[in-house]
Parts: C-alpha cells; structure tokens; sequence
C-alpha cells in the first residue's frame, strides 16, 4: 500500500440547502403550470444554486482519509495548513494466575479499557508543526493529557520542538503502544522507561542517520509544573522505580539532558514506526544508542526495601541518575528482530539518618530485552516471543531480604491482523518466572500484580486495537 496518497477533495450538497434553493425558484416562477422542457429548467436552475452554495462553504479547503497516514484530515488548498485527527482503542481481558500470596487472591480476571485516546497533529505555514494527544484514564475515565508540543523544521533536516513530549531514550518506549509487537511493552521496559517530560528538543535527520539532543525536567516529568520536585515520595505517582532505595516521583528534577543517535544503513525510516514487518516489505536496519543525565536536590523521601518512611529531615544532598541503552533492529518478508540493552547508574551524597535507608549510595541496574517474530505464510497471523530481565544492584537488598535482585519475563503470543494495525487482534501469554523485585512494585497495565514470596506468576491477555 502506498505511503503517501493523495487527498481527495468532498464537495458536499447538503440536501436542505437543494430544498431551499428549489422553494425559493418554486416561490419565483408561482403556481406551477410549466411543461417539461420548464422541469428541465428548474432543476438544472436548482442545481447550479446548490453548486454554487457548496462550493463556498468549501471554499479553499480539502478534507477526506489519507490511506497512507491511516488519518482523517483538514488542509487548505495549497496544503499549507493541515490538520489531522486520528486515535486508537485498546479493549483487553486478563487472565492471572499465581501462588495465595498472603491472603491475596491467586486468580484475577476481568476486562479493561487499557488506552483510549485522541490524536491532533498537523503543520501551520508548510514548516510549523504541532501534536497533541490525550487519554482517557483506564481507572477513573478522566480525560488527561500526554502529548503537548509545537516546533519548527527547516528544508535540511533540522527541527526544533517545544512543550510535552517521549524523551530520546528507550527505543521500546519511543514506539507508539498501537504499534507494539505483544499486548504491551516489556516490564523492563516499564521500569526504565523515560515516558514524557516537559522540555525543548533538536532532531537532525538524513537519510541514513539521525540525531536527537533534549533539555527537559527529568524522567517521567509529565504534566509537572514549576516547584514540584522529582522523588517526592511513593504517593507522587511515579512508575516504582527505585533510585538508591527510594521510590522516584513523578516531579521535576533541576535538569535533564538527554540525547539519541540512530543508523539505518538499509531500509527506510517508516519500517522502523512499529515493531512488524509485514510480508512484502525490504530488508532494514538501524542501531540505536542513547544517554540521559539528571539531577535533583533534596527532593528523596525514603523508602527502604523494608517499607519504612525517613522523613525529609533525614535527607540532605544531591542525587544524579545516568543511563544508557544500545538497540538493534532488524525487519524482512515477513519476520522481525528487536534487542536491546540497558544500564542506570544512580548516586548521591546523601547524609541519611533513617535506619531504614540503604548503606550504600550508589547502584548499577541493568535491563535486557530481546524479542522477534514471523508470519505464518500466506496468512495473517504473526507469531512473536519475547524475553527480558532487570537486574538489579546487589546492594539494593540488605540481609535476609525476600526481594530478588533479577527478576525475568517470558512472552509468547500472536497478531491476527484484520487491517494492519487499525484492526487488530492479539492474545500473548506472560510467564513472570521470579518472585518480586526491588526494582518494581506491582505493574497491573501490562499484567503483573506480583507474587512477593512464588514464583511463576503467569498471566494471559487477549486485545483487540481498533484505529481510526
């Protein structure tokens, strides 16, 4: 199917404007007494006005579906101006099983709206473009925000973005979630992820390489404003990552950089939107490499493994998180590979009272994810598998802790596609084959609600994706 279609102009007659135009003619002439040959002339009279009227309602504008974007859109004529409107639906049913935890349930089941949400982008004046996409919530249903941002690109490949946006990091994150190879992205993926963050962002892009540099507020910052703080404590909302043994936030840190760097030495660069590679399409491949540095300031409240609370009196210094990752993807006739590698690097000089704080200030975590999959031969099933495992600091568990330092997913599954990915059916089977970890509390949107003392907690997702 070809990527770029052409627009197609609508030019509507709307039926009451046909029935006044008639009326007011009818009204002109009187009674009617008129032969055919008059009939004649009252309809082509009648059509020539409704022509007329449409066509200034329309006037300078073309809108209809492009097949190549898969997006409904609105342009001027000279294509200038434009502005598209698209989203995506995931409905999906769990099924989980695990080990009685503690008086927990051992068996969870049910449906869920996993993503609902609502796309505007576009381009104003050939080379100003824009994004914004909200969601509704899976939990409480209110409408909320994620992407938020505007910029400008030259003729030689440089642009420039403003406001809320992904950071240039993990490149399973950078991957739109409609556009996934399983049900959802990895856990590991979950617990390093970079999400969004408010900032300014510079992409350089040739044909064969491109680069990425940001300046924002820090790692999952999203829909923070000025003062609030990053690791503001376990109720902030933050994803349960653990920076030096306490749960980091959702807030602002006081600076972050971030920076991306990409080769394609075959292929091209919209392969490389999704995860699959349909039947048909050319070899391609790109490597990828990324880093990110931040820092924050008396922002901890800590929360050791054991549970307990310091409070902010206790804390004093400064934390910095670095990371990196390296990724490689591969795509052919209906096969794909994917794999890459992670590391967070996190230190303080914090003077900590509480007895509950780790001894050490200074951890190395490491993520691997390695995933593929294939089409069953002239059909259009895909059958996909996937691995990954986060490793934590040895450090980050004291003596006698129950928590793991690995802890390693298996998923296996297939994609029925009815449309590509604007109708689309998946079921996946995700094998979490360790017990809880220090790295991550429970993590119900991808499936894992955590066994703290068993192992092999297995739980089954079946989602259909509608597009529009």
């Amino acid at each position: 199917m070809p990527r770029h279609a052409a627009r197609r102009s609508l030019v509507l007659i709307p039926a009451p404007l046909v029935l006044l135009a008639g009326h007011a003619a009818a009204a002109e002439r009187g009674p009617w007494t008129g032969s055919s040959d008059e009939v004649r002339a009252l309809v082509s009279e009648v059509m020539a006005d409704a022509e007329t009227r449409s066509s200034l309602l329309a006037s300078g504008s073309t809108a209809g579906y492009d097949t190549g974007k898969g997006k409904f859109f609105l342009a001027s004529d000279d294509g200038a101006w434009r502005l598209n409107i698209s989203g995506y639906m995931q409905v999906r049913y769990y099924l989980n099983f695990r080990d009685d935890n503690g008086g927990d349930e051992d068996f969870e089941s049910g449906f869920e709206n996993r993503r609902t949400r609502l796309i505007l982008d576009g381009k104003i004046a050939t080379n100003v473009f824009y994004k914004i996409q909200s969601d509704f919530s899976r939990s409480t249903g209110v409408f909320g925000l994620l992407d938020a941002y505007g910029g400008y690109k030259w003729d030689n490949g440089l642009s420039i973005q403003f406001g809320q946006f992904k950071l240039p990091f993990l490149r399973e994150e950078l991957v739109s979630a409609s556009l996934q190879l399983a049900a959802d992205r990895s856990l590991t993926n979950v617990i390093f992820s970079q999400t969004r963050s408010q900032g300014v962002m510079l992409t350089y892009e040739q044909q064969d390489w491109r680069a990425m540099l940001a300046f924002s507020d820090g790692l999952n910052s999203q829909n923070s404003q000025v003062g609030t703080n990053s690791n503001a404590g376990a109720a902030s909302g933050g994803i349960g990552f653990f920076r030096d043994g306490f749960t980091r936030g959702g807030g602002e840190s006081d600076w972050c950089i971030t920076g991306r760097f990409e080769w394609k030495p075959a292929g091209n660069w919209d392969q490389f939107k999704d995860f699959t590679s349909m039947p048909g399409n050319e070899f391609a491949l790109l490597l990828g490499v990324a880093g990110t540095v931040e820092q924050s300031d008396q922002n901890l409240v800590a929360v050791g493994p054991d549970g307990l609370l310091a409070t902010p009196d206790d804390l004093q210094g400064d934390t910095t998180l670095g990371g990196w990752t390296a990724d490689l993807s591969l795509e052919g006739d209906g096969w794909n590979f994917y794999a890459a590698a992670i590391g967070h690097h996190v230190s303080n000089n914090l003077s900590v009272t509480a007895t509950s704080a780790p001894a050490d200030n200074s951890f190395d975590d490491y993520g691997v994810v390695v995933q593929g999959g294939i089409f069953i031969p002239n059909t259009n099933w895909e059958l996909f598998g996937r691995y990954d495992v986060s490793i934590a600091d040895s450090d980050r568990t004291g003596p006698g802790s129950t928590l793991d330092d690995d802890f390693s997913t298996v998923t296996f599954g297939a994609n029925y596609y009815l449309s590509g990915h604007a109708a689309k059916f998946t079921m996946d089977l995700q094998w979490f084959l360790d017990d809880g970890m220090v790295l991550s509390g429970p993590q119900t949107s991808i499936g894992y609600f955590q066994d703290l003392t068993d192992e092999n907690e297995i739980t089954l997702r079946f989602q259909f994706q509608f597009m529009f």
